[in-house]
């Protein structure tokens, strides 16, 4: 695994051939777990003035879910639009590397926030500078994701990052429908079963 995480870092392709052949779903899982962990932390441990998420009011699930979401909408889109793209890679491949592409964000943000300890508020901007950089990162190892994983070209890579980004948008779009459909339908079970039970009770 920290074999695997070097040779990313230094030779992201290299690094991507060698995880879709020899990594293991546990790894992924572990990376993930971190991830999440890096995130709940860095909100409890960012100099107060430069957080941009306030801990007296923050919601763990909510907080949890901002980085789980994300990583299962791109592994879901990217497979879902490289499958029909002659893409090479599966779907355990995608959140296999997909976990793997977010060793900057593991690795980085919780040092970033022991610096921001030493920051006023009139270095917010350095210190949003930094944490884009950080992002920035992360989106160049999903990009040279895809063009390893399915041998693409670099304009192929930038027209599937694209559609990609299009997917997530889809799937998101849908899940909204699906709640508020289903919220609605349970609101209306709710007032049916209490017109019957005004009905056969008073």
């Amino acid at each position: 695994m920290i074999k695997n995480i070097l040779v990313l870092v230094f030779y992201p392709q290299e690094g991507y051939y060698r995880i879709k052949r020899s990594s293991k779903l546990w790894e992924a899982l572990v990376l993930i777990l971190l991830a999440v962990i890096v995130r709940l932390v860095s909100i409890y441990w960012n100099h107060y003035p430069l957080n941009p998420v306030d801990p007296r009011f923050t919601n763990l699930l909510l907080e949890v879910l901002t980085v789980i979401v994300p990583i299962i909408s791109w592994t879901i889109a990217a497979y879902m639009i490289t499958s029909i793209t002659d893409g090479e890679a599966g779907l355990l491949d995608y959140m296999k590397c997909t976990a793997y592409a977010l060793i900057p964000y593991i690795v980085l943000t919780i040092p970033l926030a022991g610096i921001s300890r030493m920051l006023s508020l009139s270095n917010i901007g350095f210190f949003g500078f930094a944490q884009g950089l950080i992002f920035l990162w992360v989106g160049i190892l999903l990009y040279l994701q895809l063009m390893a994983l399915n041998s693409y070209t670099p304009s192929q890579t930038v027209k599937s990052v694209l559609l990609t980004i299009f997917g997530i948008a889809c799937i998101w779009v849908v899940c909204v429908i699906i709640y508020v459909f289903t919220a609605n339908i349970i609101i209306f079970a709710r007032l049916v079963i209490q017109e019957i039970q005004l009905i056969f009770y008073t």
